[in-house]
This record gives C-alpha cells, structure tokens and sequence, in this order.
C-alpha cells in the first residue's frame, strides 16, 4: 500500500513519465534534441569578451575546421594570458575551467575552476 506498479511489472522498459504523457511512446526520452537549448557553438564562443576579473577576452580560432580556439586574456601592464580551448564532454574546456551550460548564454559565459572559482565572461562585441 502507498506505492504505484507499472502494469508492465519489470518489463516496463520507458520512463514513467514518458509513459503517462505520451501514452506508451517514448519519443522524449530517445529524441534529445531539446537538450541542446542550453549548449553554446563554436560561433557563439568567438569574439571580444570582458571576464569578471578585470582581462579583454579575445577568443579566435587556431585552425580552419574551428575545433582548436584560444583565449587571450588581457590586462595591461600584465603579459598576456593564452588558454586553450576545446570541446569536452558536455560543453567546452578553457585553461582548467569548465564551461557551465546551466548559466551560460550566446552573451554570457560562465566557467568554473577545478578549484570551484568561476569567471564570467560578458560579450562587448555585437557578434551574439
């Protein structure tokens, strides 16, 4: 008592949810096209930036399929600061930072540290 069984028992092979809104089809859960609302592109990531840290962020590509960027970190009199960046599992890598999707945007980047720091990049070019 106080707890639900699937009709199918253990074959029940969909979510629960899946199966209650879409009456057996589990179409939400195999298409997850929808989860990439939140991711950002190569394109979006390009151009100036200004971080929370004070640096002009300049990210540019460093080959012609675009898989290979840099972020140039400046702050005069400072030398300047190059990072890779690259794709990674879930989103993009710059230095030893992780890009978070969950406050990300095409206008807005958060990246946070191995260490739990986080650095917010604002675009200041109209390429969003």
């Amino acid at each position: 008592r106080g707890f639900w069984v699937h009709p199918l028992g253990s074959a029940m092979t969909m979510s629960p949810l899946a199966w209650l809104e879409d009456k057996g089809s589990d179409s939400f859960w195999s298409d997850q096209s929808w989860l990439k609302l939140g991711s950002i592109d190569v394109q979006d990531l390009l151009g100036a930036w200004a971080d929370s840290l004070g640096n002009a962020v300049f990210v540019s590509s460093l080959d012609s399929t675009k898989t290979k960027l840099e972020a140039v970190l400046a702050r005069p009199p400072r030398q300047d600061i190059h990072l890779s960046m690259r794709p990674v599992e879930g989103g993009w890598q710059c230095g030893n930072a992780k890009l978070d999707l969950s406050y990300s945007s095409r206008s807005t980047l958060h990246w946070v540290a191995k260490d739990g720091r986080v650095s917010v990049w604002v675009r200041i070019d109209d390429q969003a």
